[in-house]
């Protein structure tokens, strides 16, 4: 599978409604964090990587930082797609 249509992100957080910014601020210690709200719900993600296995990296990274319940998302061609959809495609 070609990557160069897709963009991969570390999924943060969910929230309903809006994200408290203190919230926003805490992950902000990690890198800029993008908040994207869709349906109701604000979905905070850090980074954004043309490969998966770069993102998958990154988690990781935070991961050993003390962050927890992480998830990578992404987009291919302004669909977004899960973590699960990716390793269907990529691993």
């Amino acid at each position: 599978m070609d990557e160069a249509n897709f963009k991969f992100r570390v999924l943060l957080t969910t929230y309903n409604g809006d994200a408290p910014q203190n919230e926003v601020a805490k992950f902000e210690n990690f890198g800029p964090v993008d908040a994207d709200k869709r349906d109701g719900k604000t979905y905070l993600y850090i980074g954004e990587f043309p490969k998966f296995d770069m993102v998958k990296r990154f988690k990781k990274e935070l991961e050993a930082e003390g962050l927890s319940n992480l998830s990578i998302s992404g987009e291919y061609d302004g669909k977004i797609l899960s973590e699960e959809e990716f390793k269907l495609l990529f691993e």
